[in-house]
């Protein structure tokens, strides 16, 4: 009947508010220590304006403010536009 479908209801209701959100929300000193947690490319060495990036030419190093290694196919083979230095952050302005 109408009464007993809207306790069910209520009920259904009290069990969703406990069981919360599945949504992760990472708080501001948690967004600040994963930064420096992640890693990010880096040359290994300095590189001339033209030459072509290869897998030796690049490390994963900590923090984790550019590009991240698992979107290392973005630089692989990519021809440089600048001269770089060594231990130099990765950045997509630096490829053609």
């Amino acid at each position: 009947d109408k009464a007993d479908l809207a306790a069910l209801n209520k009920k259904l209701e009290s069990l969703i508010n406990r069981i919360g959100s599945y949504k992760k929300i990472s708080t501001k000193e948690e967004r600040i220590s994963r930064l420096n947690a992640r890693r990010s490319l880096y040359f290994t060495s300095a590189l001339k304006k033209g030459e072509y990036i290869k897998e030796n030419h690049i490390i994963a190093k900590r923090p984790g403010t550019g590009i991240s290694p698992k979107d290392i196919k973005l630089v692989l083979g990519k021809q440089l536009n600048k001269d770089v230095e060594e231990d130099e952050l990765i950045s997509t302005d630096y490829i053609k």
